[in-house]
């Protein structure tokens, strides 16, 4: 892959960004816009909610922080508003020159990345935020939140 880096130039990258931009609404790609998408690793049993910003395609397979593979396992319509989403976004064209060699090619191909993985100036202090956030917690089943409710109700 380095060696692919040094055919491309920066002119060939804007130009195959440029078109796919130009191209991806009308392409006949999924269109995961609207859906939530569970990603569970196999090691650690951590859990990952994702949605899409853009329309475009999307890894199986993700990286987690243990080092373990997450996959996709299910998808969702919605998810309660406490749950921590990430998003699967578009860089910009400037963006997407500071990736790897790798990410570069997945963007130029209609790909997305996750937005903790694009680099900003407030990426930094965004990381480090994120680090407090608990782990996931999956929703409550409706008997679950029904026997909560009966409970706080004794209790007043």
């Amino acid at each position: 892959m380095a060696q692919y880096r040094i055919k491309m130039n920066i002119q060939e990258i804007r130009n195959r960004y440029a078109k796919m931009v130009s191209t991806i609404e009308d392409d006949g790609i999924y269109d995961g816009r609207g859906t939530f998408d569970l990603y569970q690793c196999e090691k650690c049993s951590r859990e990952k909610i994702t949605t899409y910003a853009d329309k475009g395609v999307t890894p199986f397979i993700i990286r987690c922080d243990c080092g373990g593979n997450m996959q996709h396992t299910k998808t969702f319509k919605s998810v309660p508003d406490y749950i921590r989403v990430f998003k699967w976004k578009r860089p910009t064209l400037e963006q997407t020159i500071k990736l790897s060699d790798g990410q570069i090619e997945h963007i130029l191909n209609g790909g997305l990345v996750l937005d903790t993985d694009i680099y900003t100036p407030s990426s930094e202090s965004v990381k480090k935020s994120l680090e407090k956030i608990p782990k996931f917690i999956p929703p409550l089943t409706r008997q679950q939140r029904r026997k909560m409710e009966r409970e706080s109700k004794k209790k007043k």
